[in-house]
């Protein structure tokens, strides 16, 4: 928590790693089509493709989103802020082959393949299936790194690591598995034990007179 990454070139491969799939832009804020803001950038680039058209407004698809789950092949391991911003800034970064993480997750550095069914998907539980995952490997999780998630493999608790500065992944075994990440709010337990208590203390002081 308290992370956050400022994009602002749409046809930038970190764009495609939000999974944004679709992008509504308004053509008065571009109006010769030339231009280096961000409305001018995802009309002119390839990748986004006009599906709907209206008045002055459109829709455009981007066709090189990545799936919010994915396996990747490579892992770089980068200890501060500046190290992480520099290796994504890089060209060389290739968002769906390779992913950053801040503590070493004792893989190879080549990963294991595999593939990856989303079950079900709220925002505070979900299940996935992984299954011919070829050798030990790493599943990267689009939503923003929390302490407030937990994930479990076949489960089992698992620890998920800060990938990409501000996003998630959990390593993964051979084999197919059952995973599922489910969300506690930060400081949920100590509320309910709280809110018990006031609850306990309540009964208490209307029930203190009878027993007396």
């Amino acid at each position: 928590p308290g992370r956050f990454v400022h994009i602002f070139r749409p046809q930038s491969p970190l764009f495609d790693l939000l999974n944004i799939k679709y992008v509504l832009v308004n053509f008065s804020d571009c109006p010769d089509g030339n231009g280096n803001n961000i409305v001018c950038q995802v009309v002119q680039h390839p990748k986004f493709k006009q599906v709907l058209l209206q008045d002055n407004m459109a829709i455009y698809q981007n066709t090189q989103v990545l799936p919010r789950f994915f396996i990747p092949r490579h892992y770089l391991v980068r200890s501060n802020d500046a190290e992480i911003s520099s290796a994504l800034a890089s060209p060389q970064f290739v968002p769906d082959d390779t992913v950053i993480l801040e503590q070493d997750p004792n893989l190879p550095p080549e990963l294991g393949t595999g593939a990856i069914k989303v079950d079900t998907y709220s925002s505070t539980h979900i299940k996935l299936t992984a299954t011919e995952v070829s050798a030990p490997t790493l599943l990267y999780i689009g939503n923003t790194y929390d302490p407030g998630w937990q994930a479990r493999i076949d489960g089992v608790a698992v620890p998920i690591l800060r990938a990409n500065y501000t996003f998630a992944a959990i390593p993964l075994a051979q084999g197919d598995h059952k995973i599922e990440l489910i969300y506690f709010p930060p400081g949920l337990l100590q509320g309910l034990v709280l809110s018990l208590f006031t609850l306990l203390l309540y009964l208490w002081s209307i029930m203190k007179p009878k027993i007396t």
